[in-house]
């Protein structure tokens, strides 16, 4: 449900999504979960993540080959 969620929000963002926003929910079940989620969609390749400089902006993107990706899982076949 939270991997849907952070989903639509970075599709959102073609500027890249602050990852301090991800973030907004209060308790720490709710960080944790955001947390692993965007872990898992960086390691499916839906998201990326970047930072220009040392302590700077982390920012999130959606992968721009994102369809690609799911037509390959859907197929099984590359």
């Amino acid at each position: 449900e939270r991997i849907a969620e952070i989903r639509r929000l970075v599709a959102e963002r073609a500027d890249g999504l602050p990852f301090i926003e991800l973030f907004i929910r209060q308790t720490r079940l709710e960080v944790v979960v955001t947390f692993l989620g965007i872990l898992e969609l960086a390691k499916q390749r839906f998201i990326r993540i970047t930072q220009d400089r040392r302590f700077g902006t982390i920012l999130v993107f959606a992968r721009l080959d994102v369809e690609t990706a799911l037509e390959v899982d859907e197929s099984g076949t590359e």
